[in-house]
């Protein structure tokens, strides 16, 4: 891992999977996509598939409530448009991927069966 301003994240390629840091805290896992001339567009790794907010509000609180599943949702870049010009970002190197990637084999592995599926 390494840390990067603003300037440095914008001139890294698409994929480029990070966190938004301050000094010993790091926001969520992302992937970064396109840059623009004064923004970029990224996706946090976090939520449900979801057409809207309410629907995503309404897919938590059932998730919550019965236990059922919904896929992870990898569909849903948008502008960052909230970075200040001095943001930092914690970027993952390809060591960093592969040993996360391996990881992610063992979890794949070794996950427990999933609950009622609300695949769509």
């Amino acid at each position: 891992m390494y840390i990067v301003n603003l300037e440095q994240f914008r001139a890294l390629p698409p994929y480029t999977v990070f966190r938004k840091y301050e000094p010993c805290i790091a926001g969520d896992l992302s992937f970064k996509f396109d840059t623009w001339e004064h923004d970029f567009i990224s996706m946090t790794v976090e939520f449900p598939e979801s057409n809207s907010s309410d629907e995503l509000f309404a897919r938590l609180d059932e998730m919550e409530r019965t236990g059922c599943s919904y896929q992870l949702d990898v569909d849903c870049a948008g502008r960052d448009g909230l970075f200040e010009k001095d943001q930092l970002f914690l970027i993952y190197d390809a060591a960093d991927l592969t040993a996360l990637r391996g990881l992610i084999d063992i979890a794949i592995a070794s996950a427990a069966p999933t609950p009622t599926s609300k695949e769509e």
